[in-house]
């Protein structure tokens, strides 16, 4: 168990098909209660959510305490990518149980892709990836990935303390680094795509939202955030 590899990165950059593809693996979004979304959490049952929190709990203790140097794959990805991904990836618990459609005055009035464009606009949490490796991230392993420049020319940092080694990781370049993450983990792999939107019972709405959705002043400013500058997604083509 001690060469048991973590996958251990905010929710939609990937985690699926890497998981899938490594022996002897664990993925998880979070130990420290930072949920991708939290609405979803909230409407488990009681047991369901005790059993959910308990099993982070004791997977995180195991990740940090037990013997041995453990190593980790985390990934970054553009970030208003992956929140319109997540946002269709979770699209009933947005849309109905974080009262999205309760304030919204047009709701039932069939405006279709404006009213999904108005509450991805205003009520999904647009800062949780720009804050995943502050709040989450660093807070359980104490590795601050914005203390070094990201390598842009390679693609990837590995980065390692006292407890772990990480291989730190652009979505957008997954399938080009599989030589790296084979080296990294001392093994060989197959990454196959998972959880892909593009197969999803939403599929065609979600190709629609991103074809005609132009993003408010508000929502582009997160591409102004430490972590849209570090990982070099600024200057995304919008």
């Amino acid at each position: 168990m001690n060469d048991k590899v973590l996958i251990y990165q905010m929710g939609k950059v990937g985690s699926s098909a890497i998981e899938s593809s490594i022996k002897n693996s664990y993925h998880s979004h979070t130990f420290l209660g930072n949920f991708p979304c939290p609405e979803k959490i909230q409407l488990l049952p009681i047991e369901r959510k005790l059993r959910h929190r308990l099993g982070l709990f004791f997977h995180g203790k195991y990740f940090k305490y037990s013997s041995g140097k453990r190593k980790i794959i985390t990934f970054s990805r553009d970030p208003l990518a992956r929140n319109i991904s997540m946002f269709f990836q979770e699209l009933p618990y947005y849309m109905v149980g974080a009262e999205s459609f309760h304030k919204y005055q047009s709701y039932g009035r069939g405006h279709g892709l404006e009213e999904l464009q108005y509450v991805f606009e205003h009520y999904f949490n647009h800062a949780y990836a720009l804050e995943w490796f502050d709040k989450e991230f660093y807070n359980f392993t104490n590795i601050d990935i914005y203390q070094k420049s990201f390598n842009m020319l390679d693609g990837y940092e590995i980065l390692s303390s006292k407890r772990f080694d990480v291989l730190l990781l652009k979505y957008e370049s997954m399938f080009d680094a599989i030589p790296v993450i084979e080296d990294f983990i001392g093994q060989k792999i197959n990454v196959i795509r998972k959880n892909d939107s593009s197969k999803k019972w939403y599929a065609e709405v979600y190709r629609e939202f991103k074809e005609s959705y132009v993003p408010s002043d508000n929502v582009v400013q997160i591409y102004n955030s430490k972590y849209a500058k570090h990982f070099g997604y600024a200057n995304s083509d919008l």
